[in-house]
Order: structure tokens, then sequence, then C-alpha cells
């Protein structure tokens, strides 16, 4: 619901996916819980009816004890402002040491 009907979600996890229902699909098949990720430092720039954004993210991996880090990496997206809503029409996750920049 986070996304436009036709937005974008890519990495080099989930590869490509286009659609709200394609991304949705994707994380309904995931199973439920046992990360946590964080973000900061966003820079917003945009227009106010569109906008990119990009903040850093990390994540951790805590169904079992101890916590244990998982990745690092950066967002790159971009926002659009529906019925007073603002959706990702694209979402690039980039990971650290995983992605050639």
């Amino acid at each position: 619901a986070t996304f436009t009907a036709d937005g974008v979600l890519e990495s080099t996890w989930t590869g490509r996916l286009e659609g709200r229902e394609t991304i949705a699909a994707y994380f309904n098949a995931r199973p439920e819980g046992g990360a946590r990720h964080w973000v900061n430092s966003p820079v917003i720039e945009g227009d106010g009816d569109s906008a990119t954004v990009r903040l850093y993210l990390a994540s951790l991996r805590v169904a079992k004890p101890p916590p244990q880090f998982v990745t690092a990496g950066h967002y790159e997206d971009t926002v659009r402002k529906v019925d007073g809503s603002w959706l990702f029409t694209h979402r690039h996750i980039h990971f650290d040491g995983r992605d050639r920049e």
C-alpha cells in the first residue's frame, strides 16, 4: 500500500519488482518478523507533488538472541503525492558491498 499501482522496487536481493501487487506478493511470501532495520539521515528534495529521497539503512536479524548485523546500505526513492498520501513510485535499495556503484 506504500507504492503507487505501477511502483517499482529493486535491489540485488529482490531483483526488479514492478507493480503494487507483485511487490506485495513478494513480501507476503516471506516469513514474518525476525528482522529490524533502521533508517537515518534523510535528504528529501521535491516540489510538493513529487520528491526524491535518499536515506541510509542498517538491518539486524533479531529472531534469535543475540541480534546479528545483516547489512547496511542506502535507499534511493522517488515518491509522489497521490490523493494526499506520499507513495513510492520507485525504490532502489543499494546494499553496501553487494552492489556495483
